[in-house]
């Protein structure tokens, strides 16, 4: 996985990653440090379904479910609980 800086210090691209397969530990720091360092992290072309993005945020650690929104049914969510429609 390579860490590219896009313009000023703020954003960084992230290649040589696939985040729809399970990431090791080695990635799971590298991820976190970039985060610690940039504001905003750039995954290119990552054709992920909301299964891939919910298993690769709990790679990352613990999600903060959706628990406050306007719809007050649970079968009227167009998203599972571990997503946020905003």
């Amino acid at each position: 996985m390579r860490i590219i800086p896009i313009g000023h210090e703020f954003v960084a691209e992230l290649e040589g990653i696939d985040l729809r397969a399970p990431i090791d530990a080695k990635a799971v720091a590298a991820i976190h440090a970039a985060t610690d360092r940039y504001a905003v992290l750039v995954f290119r072309n990552q054709p992920l379904t909301d299964e891939h993005q919910i298993a690769f945020t709990e790679s990352l650690g613990k999600i903060e479910l959706n628990t406050a929104n306007n719809v007050t049914r649970l079968d009227q969510r167009r998203l599972s609980i571990e997503m946020s429609d905003i």
